[in-house]
């Protein structure tokens, strides 16, 4: 017998292929990103899945937002200074990794827990009780979810890092020529400093588009993905011993 993890793997990739690429509907895909697709039945089950990927929803946003000050720092090197700049760089990494590490348990139980309390119409304490439980009572299962949760983060993660690399090496390669100019004593011309800020909204536009075209997929995942975990979960009644 399968895995609870595997089974839903099976599931969430089964079903995900069934929504989304049966056929491939790039314009659809298109228009769930930029919000414009209601009346659509295939957006109506991306509504009906929205319950079972909202811990991830969330803690993208939570990135998102921890993510934003590494474009800020470099605009800040002209009045701090490189080696203000280089000690901002390592504050805010060690701040990253410290998010990182105390947001790891969260990353791959806080779907199965916003799930479960869906599903048993119960809060998010006695969900997160009911989780827990599964979390000792069967440990082989609940390991096999969460790593597989993780394993399909860290390479989402990194995928969207990808696309946001244009825009920051962009950014560093400008301000750092805007640097070298003003210690050389020169004036920074405004064409290359606002045609340069030009370019990296350019990029950052172009990330977040395939970063949103990209979401529509992995929400479908995560959504089958959690629902088949949670459906398994269930009747052995953790929900219900709360």
């Amino acid at each position: 017998m399968d895995s609870i993890a595997s089974a839903s793997v099976k599931y969430g990739s089964s079903r995900t292929r069934e929504l989304l690429f049966r056929p491939l509907d790039l314009k659809f895909w298109l228009l769930a990103t930029l919000g414009l697709s209601a009346g659509d039945p295939r957006q109506a089950e991306m509504c009906r899945l929205r319950p079972y990927y909202r811990g991830t929803r969330l803690l993208a946003t939570m990135g998102v937002l921890i993510i934003l000050p590494a474009f800020l720092i470099p605009f800040m090197a002209p009045f701090i200074g490189s080696g203000g700049a280089l000690v901002l760089v390592v504050l805010y990494l060690v701040f990253v990794l410290a998010m990182c590490l105390a947001s790891l348990f969260l990353e791959v139980s806080l779907d199965a827990v916003f799930a479960i309390g869906h599903e048993a119409g119960c809060g998010f304490s006695d969900a997160f009780r009911a989780f827990a439980r599964f979390v000792r009572e069967d440990p082989g299962n609940a390991a096999g979810y969460m790593g597989a949760k993780l394993l399909v983060d860290t390479g989402a993660m990194t995928i969207v890092s990808l696309f946001f690399l244009p825009a920051l090496f962009t950014m560093v390669f400008i301000l750092s020529s805007v640097l070298h100019t003003l210690q050389a004593g020169q004036a920074v011309s405004r064409a290359t400093a606002f045609g340069g800020l030009a370019l990296v909204a350019v990029f950052c536009a172009a990330a977040m588009l395939a970063s949103g075209l990209l979401s529509v997929p992995l929400s479908a995942f995560y959504g089958y993905y959690t629902e088949e975990t949670v459906r398994r979960i269930c009747p052995v009644s953790y929900a219900a011993r709360r």
